[in-house]
């Protein structure tokens, strides 16, 4: 088997490694990280905004924000991207980028709003085609080239951290103060994992409790 043959297969048929962290957790433990996080941005949103209208308004900053980060936790951190195979996973991160930068309503003001539609969008179409071509043999140069760039930048990460990071900045610029706030907010949920591990102990000291309790 040539050595593009078993890389194919192992993205085609593979679980991403980079969650294999997440992929150990529990499923009630993954669910509860998961609506711990969405309940702290959602907290801060709303802090931020002075209301709860952001959930509702478009128009609202807090609102794209908010969405951005539940669809990243939802289909990213714990839900769905722990268990990544590309293109099909590519494919569904690429169409929920798609449909949130499409509610933008504000695109003039939005940073690289197009620029940003098109990397999608080729992410999108990327992952398609080397979906229909992965049983052929033809275009084998043409799809390790496709399948790099599905499997590099079709993850949530890269995706939703995009949208996160350029919409804070575009609508939140005259703000210093709660830019700041968003923006290590999302440092945390991102690259360190404090609630995985506060979470990870709690469910941690219950076992044992129950083992003790067992054992009395």
């Amino acid at each position: 088997m040539s050595k593009d043959r078993r890389r194919q297969e192992s993205v085609y048929g593979g679980v991403k490694k980079m969650g294999e962290d997440h992929i150990y957790m529990g499923a009630l433990q993954r669910v509860s990280v998961a609506i711990i996080e969405i309940g702290i941005f959602f907290g801060v949103c709303a802090g931020l905004s002075g209301s709860l209208d952001f959930v509702l308004d478009s128009n609202s900053p807090f609102n794209l924000l908010f969405v951005s980060s539940a669809v990243f936790i939802i289909l990213g951190k714990y839900i769905a991207e722990p268990f990544f195979t590309s293109p099909m996973g590519s494919i569904s991160n690429s169409i929920a980028a798609l449909l949130i930068i499409f509610s933008i309503q504000d695109k003039a003001s939005f940073i690289l709003y197009w620029p940003l539609l098109v990397f999608f969008a080729l992410i999108f179409f990327s992952s398609l085609v080397v979906l229909l071509l992965n049983n052929s043999s033809r275009f084998e140069r043409l799809k390790m080239v496709l399948l790099t760039i599905s499997t590099r930048f079709g993850r949530s990460s890269a995706l939703y951290s995009g949208i996160y990071l350029l919409g804070s900045v575009s609508l939140l610029h005259a703000r210093p103060f709660a830019l700041t706030i968003m923006l290590v907010l999302w440092a945390i949920a991102v690259c360190t994992p404090m609630i995985e591990n506060i979470v990870g102990a709690l469910f941690s000291l219950r076992e044992k409790t129950l083992l003790v309790q067992t054992r009395v």
